[in-house]
């Protein structure tokens, strides 16, 4: 059995997408900010493009969200992580591929992130 791993923490904070009452240029504005910030760092660190995969998310904050709210604070981490393998379809649609497998957790942390570990099993 051949495996291959990458881990990365990226310093941008998810939030309850759920819970959020506010305008939408802010929201916008963050979406864009998160994904670019995902892009750039699955750029720089030269995560494969190979499927399948599975991918944690870990979310880095000094308190916990419940089980719903933490898959949704991750949406567009998701999304951009998926375009970053799968690049042609529409925005927002890479991430039903079947060769994905999406994990979510969360850990306190003083510092506030996020960090995503990829894990291939070559069998």
């Amino acid at each position: 059995m051949n495996e291959k791993y990458i881990s990365l923490q990226i310093p941008i904070q998810v939030i309850s997408e759920a819970n959020t009452h506010e305008h939408w240029r802010k929201s916008h504005l963050r979406h864009k900010n998160q994904k670019y910030a995902v892009r750039i760092s699955l750029l720089s660190s030269r995560v494969i493009q190979k499927l399948p995969v599975t991918i944690t998310m870990t979310r880095l904050s000094h308190r916990f969200l419940d089980s719903d709210n933490l898959q949704m604070a991750f949406k567009y981490v998701r999304d951009a992580i998926a375009e970053h393998f799968i690049t042609d379809k529409a925005p927002g649609r890479a991430d039903d591929h079947p060769g994905f497998v999406w994990n979510y957790d969360q850990k306190k942390s003083k510092e506030k992130g996020i960090e995503l570990s990829f894990h291939w099993d070559n069998q």
